[in-house]
């Protein structure tokens, strides 16, 4: 049995014979950090340096590029290691639609002026604060007229190590190694239209707010009396039943409020960091060729060839 086996590899190997040998080096302590990104909805595009960009706005399709300026903007939140890349749009005629990009550009205003409105009790303002937030306002609507949405987002956090990655560079008939520390897997961030949603949610419930006034003059003073008392006596009831709930112990009160709290934890932590900008180099720049080179063997004598001590039989063991 050992016989044929034998005899069946070694026709095995005459069918597929071995072309060439090449050492294999392991550099980890060269690069201190190496970022794998995934694109999950974008095909490969092996014909160009520039994958990410529409075709008119890579730098090879320009006769005169300018390889310190990028396209792309990148900013990064490193302690809850959350990432964000713009990538521009192609504003062609044929394919961008004038209408939408303002439409949803208000989406993009929305998410960049979030928070800087307070809630609280309306107080009475000087004609100084009035004249001011009216001009705002004008400033803010004029900007609205004026915006359009000009890129996509691309956002992502970082996904969890189940296995080691590595990323493999033949140079010099020599195989060089280097571990991927973290991997991004990003995705169309589509945030302005959850932020459309909530300006029609505002839309409507201002107008609901608007007819309510105005159905609240037809009432007589006994019955909106009678309507404030009702609302008082709901206020106070259900405060009372959160409270009871509250002293009881195991019955979920101040105990689903911890987990409450530590569930939304991460999100609160994400929200409250701020983001750091990073400088996009494209390829052919010499900061991506000096990064390049970092991932290769150099010649001081210090580097160790790898030579894999585990037997085919053991190989094919694990595998199965």
């Amino acid at each position: 049995m050992d016989t044929d086996s034998d005899s069946s590899s070694s026709s095995e190997d005459e069918l597929d014979p071995i072309v060439k040998r090449l050492p294999v080096y392991y550099t980890p302590h060269y690069l201190s950090s190496l970022t794998l990104l995934q694109y999950p909805d974008r095909p490969p595009r092996p014909d160009t340096r520039h994958p990410l960009l529409p075709p008119t706005l890579r730098p090879d399709h320009d006769p005169a590029p300018d390889p310190t300026r990028s396209k792309l903007a990148a900013k990064y939140k490193p302690h809850t290691q959350h990432l964000e890349l713009q990538i521009p749009i192609e504003r062609a005629a044929e394919r961008y639609n004038e209408e939408q990009a303002k439409l949803f550009a208000q989406g993009v205003l929305e998410e960049e002026g979030a928070g800087d409105e307070g809630t609280g009790k309306k107080r009475k303002k000087s004609k100084q604060q009035v004249h001011e937030e009216a001009e705002e306002r004008a400033r803010k609507e004029e900007e609205k007229e004026r915006r359009r949405l000009d890129h996509i987002t691309y956002s992502a956090s970082s996904v969890p190590d189940v296995t080691n990655y590595l990323v493999g560079i033949v140079k010099d008939d020599a195989l060089h190694l280097s571990p991927i520390t973290q991997t991004y897997q990003l995705r169309p961030s589509l945030t302005y239209l959850d932020n459309l949603i909530t300006l029609e949610r505002r839309r409507k419930r201002d107008q609901k707010d608007q007819d309510d006034d105005d159905d609240e003059g037809d009432l007589s003073d006994a019955e909106i009396k009678k309507e404030e008392a009702k609302a008082v006596q709901v206020s106070v009831k259900q405060s009372a039943e959160g409270a009871a709930a509250a002293l009881k112990p195991g019955a979920g009160g101040l105990s689903n409020g911890r987990a409450g709290a530590s569930l939304f934890a991460p999100l609160r932590a994400e929200e409250g960091e701020a983001w750091i900008p990073l400088t996009h180099y494209h390829a052919d720049t010499p900061q991506a060729e000096v990064a390049l080179e970092r991932m290769f063997v150099s010649d001081d004598g210090a580097s160790v060839r790898l030579a894999s001590t585990t037997k085919p039989s053991e190989y094919l063991g694990i595998t199965k």
